[in-house]
């Protein structure tokens, strides 16, 4: 009994000392609306790290002193580092104060990242914690849809001149996949190096997001245009790896060899 009054009193204490910061916030805010913080490296990764800890109590104080939304550091803006970690409060609120959806990273991170939106951070994000934390996954994944309903620009290409779609049926993002169907986006968009949505989905094994594809027009004859798979379909991507199911899918509906 006196370890549950204990931890009784301690819950007590918690929930006083976290009222006390949020009335203690509004207070600073209060006094603080004249006041402005440089919009400069310093601010900037202060700014980032808060929001790579969801501290949105910090994040309000700022964006109240004049932070701009869209600071980056590194490359990183607050958006993107949200979408990434599913942080739904922190993505809402930097759209609400004005966050560009279509701002694109270009920090010193592999070239791979170059070029990449939100978006393309949350389905970078939806990949890695699917295997990790499912919950997560699911937040991410309405941070995406919620994303391309507040004005993605759905042609928009990564430095290396992938798309979403490819992202996202390389991810299995059989919803996002849906979403960007339904806002018109090009199901045979090929790559600088003539890689398909249909052929990442193939390489990848995701027998379902293939299946949607073709079941939206995707052409399986299409041939990669140079590298490693040069001369590639997505029916030899698939017999490639191995995966039958897909071979199968894909002749019929019309893949030939």
């Amino acid at each position: 009994m006196i370890i549950n009054k204990n931890t009784k009193e301690l819950s007590m204490k918690k929930r006083f000392f976290k009222r006390f910061s949020q009335v203690l916030l509004i207070l600073i805010l209060t006094f603080t609306m004249g006041c402005h913080l440089p919009n400069n490296k310093e601010t900037a990764k202060e700014f980032i790290n808060a929001c790579k800890a969801n501290n949105i109590s910090e994040i309000k104080l700022m964006l109240a002193m004049g932070v701009d939304p869209d600071i980056t550091d590194d490359g990183l803006t607050g958006l993107m580092v949200a979408a990434y970690n599913g942080y739904i409060e922190l993505t809402q609120l930097l759209l609400k104060k004005g966050a560009n959806v279509n701002k694109k990273y270009y920090g010193t991170a592999s070239a791979a990242w170059r070029g990449e939106t939100a978006l393309s951070f949350a389905i970078s994000g939806y990949a890695y914690y699917k295997k990790h934390d499912k919950q997560k996954a699911k937040r991410i994944e309405k941070i995406a849809l919620f994303l391309v309903d507040k004005g993605i620009d759905i042609n928009s290409q990564t430095e290396d001149g992938s798309n979403y779609l490819m992202h996202a049926s390389w991810a299995g993002m059989e919803s996002l996949i849906k979403k960007l169907i339904e806002k018109g986006i090009d199901v045979n968009f090929t790559s600088p190096d003539g890689f398909t949505a249909l052929m990442t989905a193939s390489l990848s094994g995701r027998y379902n997001v293939v299946k949607l594809l073709l079941e939206h027009g995707a052409n399986p004859n299409l041939k990669v245009k140079k590298g490693k798979y040069k001369g590639y379909t997505a029916l030899k991507l698939a017999e490639k790896k191995g995966y039958k199911d897909i071979v199968k899918l894909l002749k019929q509906y019309g893949a030939k060899e």
